[in-house]
């Protein structure tokens, strides 16, 4: 009998084949959890959380710019543009700009940059980041967290 169809018609599976599928389950979780670890250090050195508000092109009746509400987002640049895809690839958000070329010489690499685009994507990736992250930039993130989507109306933030 050919050692496959042994297997397969075998009722019971050996103690043996389940240590091995938890080891390797604990193996998967580990590197999840060493890339992870490794997308927050790429982070906390090059990367960046902005909140800023936005104004909307149309004006108000005295003339001033309306406010449309406040926006949060990262960003990471780099000029090696498979390390950045690798952290893209481990924080799940695949926004990319560029390649940037730099106007100040030739002897500049481009740089391409990720982005996140909504609020639920930043706010997604920080909750991936956050152990990891330094004590500056994890009250940031925390700040970011706690966030909601803000709109304005006229002038007033609601």
């Amino acid at each position: 009998m050919h050692i496959v169809s042994a297997l397969r018609d075998t009722p019971t599976v050996s103690p043996h084949w389940e240590l091995h599928n938890k080891a390797a389950d604990e193996i998967v979780k580990l590197k999840r959890e060493i890339d992870v670890a490794w997308a927050a250090g790429l982070f906390e050195g090059e990367g960046c959380i902005t909140g800023s508000q936005k104004y909307k092109s149309q004006l108000n009746e005295d003339g001033t710019k309306r406010k449309s509400g406040f926006r949060w987002s990262l960003r990471l640049n780099s000029t090696d543009f498979d390390v950045i895809k690798k952290f893209a690839k481990i924080v799940g958000v695949q926004h990319f700009y560029g390649p940037y070329f730099d106007k100040r010489g030739d002897h500049y690499r481009p740089q391409l940059a990720w982005v996140t685009s909504t609020l639920e994507e930043t706010q997604s990736v920080l909750a991936l980041l956050l152990q990891y992250l330094g004590e500056r930039r994890a009250k940031k993130a925390k700040e970011c967290l706690e966030a909601k989507y803000v709109r304005s109306r006229k002038n007033k933030t609601t």
